[in-house]
């Protein structure tokens, strides 16, 4: 390899460490919540850098969204195959929440954040694009409804941390219970796994 080609790949894995920080960073803290300070501490370089890479918070939070979407339509895409199955989709789940925590609550964050035009955008694309995919697999309308109408309530229940809070409301446990999926405690803030984008 090149020198010119180790610099570009040295660039390039840097670059991904920065999204991974700033994913890491958003899910926890939110769009708000979050400064490019806060990314950079959690990428270990300074506030400045961060903002050479990304320009502003809104370009670091689109890129990690976009990240985490690619990911997890990565991993939607091999838990639909050969074809969409609702039920293989649910035992593999658990699975899903274990290992990308972090990107499923990027996903709920960015809901939370749309009132930014740009966000916004970025959220009904990233729709498109599932729904899309799940399209490809067989699935028709209702069967998406109800895929994403458990998933977005697997990400409330990850985010309030319900899993770990039962004994707050009689309604809790009944109501995962019915989605047939354990929803795992918080591991607390920054401490969910996560892959490599």
């Amino acid at each position: 390899m090149s020198e010119p080609e180790e610099a570009a790949e040295t660039r390039t894995a840097r670059y991904q460490e920065y999204v991974r920080a700033a994913i890491r960073t958003f899910s926890v803290k939110g769009y708000s919540g979050t400064t490019l300070a806060d990314i950079g501490a959690e990428a270990r370089v300074t506030q400045p850098r961060i903002s050479q890479v990304f320009g502003t918070k809104e370009n670091a939070f689109l890129e990690a969204h976009r990240a985490a979407l690619h990911n997890l339509a990565e991993c939607l895409a091999a838990l639909t195959q050969p074809s969409f199955d609702a039920g293989r989709i649910d035992q593999r789940y658990p699975d899903l929440m274990a290992t990308h925590r972090a990107e499923l609550m990027i996903v709920l964050q960015a809901f939370a954040a749309a009132d930014s035009p740009a966000i916004g955008a970025a959220v009904r694309t990233g729709m498109h694009e599932i729904i899309g995919l799940l399209r490809r697999t067989g699935a028709g309308y209702p069967e998406i409804r109800d895929f994403l109408a458990r998933a977005f309530l697997v990400k409330i229940a990850l985010a309030a941390d319900i899993g770990h809070h039962l004994e707050d409301s009689a309604h809790f446990k009944p109501l995962l219970d019915s989605l047939s999926l354990p929803i795992p405690p918080s591991a607390g803030p920054g401490a969910a796994p996560l892959r490599a984008t």
